[in-house]
């Protein structure tokens, strides 16, 4: 009996930190790709330390935790305030890969200037 409410307390302490999260990431949904496609929604949102590093035309260079990956600028989107943010495609299971690349990443929010093409001023 002592083990069942364990995993009762678990499952009850775990609901509103998922809650949370999504709630946190509900501003993710208004995002689109330029085919008119939601780029995330908080199932594919990540809370995530980001950094745009360059810009060269359409193509973008992102941080994403430790990962430096190439993206289409159109996959880049500035926020002002918020959770800086990787949008991933999720597995068969619903789980975003545990190392974004290019072919995982839907977009991603940082924290910053608009993307534009590089002035060579940072």
């Amino acid at each position: 009996m002592p083990l069942l409410l364990a995993v009762v307390g678990v499952a009850v302490l775990w609901e509103p930190s998922h809650a949370e999260h999504t709630a946190a990431l509900g501003w993710l949904q208004h995002y689109q790709r330029p085919d008119g496609v939601g780029c995330c929604s908080e199932q594919h949102g990540v809370p995530w330390s980001m950094a745009l590093l360059q810009t060269t035309g359409d193509e973008a260079i992102v941080r994403i935790g430790a990962a430096v990956v190439p993206l289409p600028t159109t996959s880049v989107h500035v926020i002002q305030s918020g959770q800086p943010s990787w949008c991933c495609w999720t597995d068969a299971n619903g789980h975003c890969p545990p190392v974004p690349t290019r072919a995982t990443t839907r977009c991603v929010f940082y924290l910053g200037r608009d993307v534009g093409p590089s002035d060579g001023s940072s």
